[in-house]
């Protein structure tokens, strides 16, 4: 069974502290992927992100 698990707040709030937290507790392996990597490897529409469309 696959499970997702969100984790949403602003910047800077602990976001990807927790997820490394978890990836220390919890026995099944997982990834941790934030809306940066994704931005940041072409994954997601650069141009939208530059004309504010996702703030």
């Amino acid at each position: 069974m696959s499970q997702i698990i969100f984790l949403h707040g602003a910047s800077s709030s602990g976001k990807s502290t927790i997820a490394r937290a978890l990836q220390q507790r919890i026995e099944k392996p997982f990834w941790h992927i934030s809306i940066d990597h994704l931005r940041d490897a072409g994954v997601l529409p650069r141009d939208r992100f530059q004309s504010g469309e996702f703030d």
